[in-house]
């Protein structure tokens, strides 16, 4: 396995296994209107 990929080359993941990027979460301690928190990482 070559680990110095190029720069338009697919991450392993993506290419081999088909994953694909969801999503980023940034933690904060502002509570804002109409989001759904998880009590327990408050």
């Amino acid at each position: 396995m070559n680990i110095n990929r190029k720069e338009y080359e697919q991450p392993l993941a993506t290419e081999k296994w088909g994953w694909k990027y969801h999503h980023l979460g940034v933690p904060t301690d502002n509570i804002m209107p109409n989001e759904r928190y998880l009590p327990q990482l408050l």
